[in-house]
C-alpha cells in the first residue's frame, strides 16, 4: 500500500487563498508521501495547473493518486444531471491528463420531495453511464461512502455489484460510517475486494459541551476530526483487512481536524508511517 496525502487535509488553507494546487505539491514533497490527491474544487485555471502539477510531481518524484470530483446525481432537472454524468466524463479525462487511473465519484444529496427509491435510480443510471466511459480510457471510478444515498457499507455493495464493472469500485473513507450509524470495521469486511481507493481519516465523538466545529451524525451524535489513531477508528484494524485482500492501491490521507492543518496532516502522516 502507497501513502498520500489529499489536498482536502489542507482546503481551510487552500479556500483561504493561502496555497493553491502548485503550493500543495510542494507542501507534499516535504511530507513522508509517494503521492498526492488532487480535488476539482481547487482550480483556478486548469488547464496552466494541470500543467504545472505534472511538472511539480515528475520533479519531486511523486504521483497523482486520485483526482477527486464533487458530482451530485440527484436533481429533479433532467439536464443537469446528464450534466453531471458529462462533469463524471470530463473529470476521466483530467485523470488521463494528470496520469492517474483512479477518479473518486460521488452519489447525491438529499433533495425534498425526492425520494430514496428514485434518488438511486439517478445515482445508478449516472454512475453507469460514467463507469462505460471510464472504462473505455482505462480508468477506475470510485464511489466515496458519502451521505444518505451511498454511506453505508450495503448501500455501496448494492450500488458496485449493480454497476457491474471492473472500473468501478469504492473509496473506502473511514471516517464516514460513523456519521451514518456504520461500523467501519464491518463495512470493510465486505467491501474489501471492491476497494479501489481509502480515505484514511479518524473522528472521535464529543459530548455535547464541546463548542468547536463538528460534523453531526444522522443519530444526531457529534464528532471531530482528530488526527490518525487518536479517534475512535480502528485504522490499524482496517488496514489489516486490506493487507490480507492483497490491496495495493493508495492510503490517502484526509486530515479534517480543528487547528492548524499543516501540523494535523504531519502528525496524521508520521502516525501512518509508523504502524505502515
Amino acid at each position: 500500500m502507497k501513502l498520500a496525502v489529499s489536498m482536502w487535509s489542507v482546503h481551510a488553507l487552500a479556500f483561504g487563498g493561502k496555497m493553491d494546487v502548485a503550493g500543495f505539491i510542494n507542501y507534499a514533497a516535504t511530507l513522508p508521501v509517494q503521492g498526492v490527491e488532487l480535488l476539482d474544487c481547487f482550480w483556478k485555471d486548469m488547464d496552466k495547473e494541470i500543467e504545472q502539477a505534472n511538472e511539480l510531481t515528475k520533479k519531486h518524484g511523486l504521483q497523482v493518486a486520485c483526482y477527486a470530483i464533487g458530482n451530485n446525481f440527484v436533481n429533479t432537472d433532467p439536464s443537469a444531471r446528464e450534466a453531471e454524468v458529462q462533469k463524471v466524463k470530463d473529470a476521466v479525462d483530467v485523470a488521463k491528463r494528470l496520469n492517474t487511473k483512479v477518479v473518486r465519484v460521488f452519489s447525491g444529496d438529499a433533495v425534498e420531495g425526492v425520494d430514496f427509491e428514485t434518488a438511486r435510480e439517478w445515482i445508478v443510471s449516472g454512475l453507469k453511464e460514467g463507469a462505460a466511459y471510464a472504462a473505455e480510457h482505462g480508468i477506475t471510478l470510485a464511489l466515496e461512502n458519502h451521505g444518505l444515498f451511498a454511506g453505508r457499507g450495503e448501500q455501496i455493495e448494492e450500488i458496485i455489484k449493480e454497476i457491474d464493472s471492473p472500473y468501478f469500485g469504492s473509496t473506502f473513507d473511514t471516517g464516514n460510517f460513523l456519521l451514518v450509524n456504520d461500523e467501519p470495521t464491518k463495512a470493510i469486511k465486505s467491501l474489501v475486494n471492491m476497494v479501489k481507493h481509502v480515505h484514511v481519516k479518524d473522528f472521535a465523538e464529543v459530548d455535547p459541551s464541546y463548542t468547536g466545529q463538528t460534523y453531526t451524525a444522522i443519530d444526531q451524535r457529534r464528532f471531530v476530526g482528530t488526527v490518525a489513531l487518536e479517534g475512535d477508528v480502528d485504522l490499524k484494524s482496517i488496514f489489516a483487512d486490506l493487507k490480507a485482500a492483497g490491496y495495493s492501491g493508495w492510503l490517502s490521507l484526509e486530515y479534517e481536524g480543528p487547528g492548524d492543518p499543516q501540523k494535523g496532516t504531519e502528525d496524521s502522516l508520521k502516525a501512518l508511517v509508523e504502524i505502515l
